[in-house]
C-alpha cells in the first residue's frame, strides 16, 4: 500500500509561454520534452507551482488510517531523485 512520504508549500505561481516554462522547469518537472509539450499542446499560456518547502516525515502516513474516505489523487508521478527537490529549492 502507497503511504504519504511528504508534503510541501507550494511558491508562487508562474506563468508563462510553454516554451517559457519549459526552459525554466525542465529540470524539475519529471516529464521528458515531449511529454510536457504534449500537456501543453494548443495552449499558448501554462503556469507552473515550484516547491518551496519540502517536508519529509519521519514515518510515513497511511492515508486511510488518517482520513476518512480517503480517495488518492489522479494524476501525479512518482520522482526517484532527491535532487530534484533540492533543485527546486534553488529557484527562490
Amino acid at each position: 500500500m502507497k503511504k504519504i512520504v511528504a508534503c510541501f508549500h507550494p511558491g508562487k505561481i508562474v506563468q508563462g509561454s510553454p516554451d517559457f516554462l519549459w526552459e525554466q522547469f525542465r529540470e524539475f518537472s519529471g516529464l521528458s520534452e515531449s511529454e510536457f509539450f504534449n500537456y501543453f499542446s494548443g495552449k499558448e499560456t501554462g503556469y507552473a507551482i515550484p516547491i518551496d518547502e519540502l517536508e519529509t516525515f519521519e514515518e510515513p502516513i497511511n492515508p486511510y488510517n488518517t482520513f476518512e474516505r480517503f480517495v488518492p489523487p489522479q494524476s501525479f508521478c512518482y520522482v526517484d531523485s532527491p535532487s530534484i527537490v533540492q533543485s527546486t529549492n534553488e529557484l527562490k
